[in-house]
């Protein structure tokens, strides 16, 4: 620190001192005017550049979702067109295999009859069904122990006989009715009232 006299006159220093100030500010605010020209320029042309760029990545932005909305459209015909497809398929394939009840019936009785007819007609209530068997036997003991055979069976909740005659050749002609699938239940008071 310097602690010698100054011999420079009060108002020169304070001139000196005054001009220092406002070539700084002027410095200051050149430098400022500078950065804030700059920084609009780059304003200017990241904000004008962006509006082109967005309208044209919009554009190809747009196009793109139409294409993946009728590609999605198409993919959604072609599945409902497989899923019909599937469903007839099912409709088709998936059910009981019928020729084995058929089969199953015709050894309880294989040696003393012969069936003529086998309708199956589904139930009033799901998983129930109604089987006619129509057929020949050798005598009425056979058509008995055949609709006793079937009850027995444990297929059929309840087989009934319709009708039974005397055909031509000494043969018996037959009707049975049988029930496959849960009784129906009864009601306790008719039960009651029986």
């Amino acid at each position: 620190m310097n602690h010698t006299a100054s011999f420079i006159p009060a108002r020169r220093m304070l001139a000196s001192r005054c001009k220092q100030r406002k070539i700084t500010w002027t410095l200051a605010n050149t430098a400022a005017v500078v950065i804030g020209a700059l920084g609009a320029l780059a304003a200017h042309s990241i904000f004008l550049g962006g509006e082109h760029i967005t309208a044209s990545s919009t554009a190809a932005a747009q196009s793109r979702l139409d294409s993946i909305i009728t590609e999605q459209t198409t993919q959604a015909q072609q599945l409902r067109l497989i899923n019909a497809r599937l469903q007839s398929h099912a409709d088709a394939t998936q059910h009981p295999d019928w020729s084995v009840l058929l089969g199953y019936i015709s050894r309880i009785g294989a040696q003393s009859i012969a069936l003529e007819s086998f309708v199956l007609i589904p139930g009033e209530t799901r998983g129930t069904y109604n089987v006619t068997l129509a057929g020949q036997a050798v005598s009425q003991n056979a058509v008995t122990e055949f609709v006793l055979g079937l009850e027995r069976s444990g297929v059929f909740h309840e087989a009934g006989l319709m009708r039974s005659s005397r055909g031509n050749e000494q043969m018996y002609l037959f009707d049975i009715e049988c029930r496959i699938g849960q009784p129906v239940a009864s009601d306790p008071a008719k039960k009651g009232a029986n």
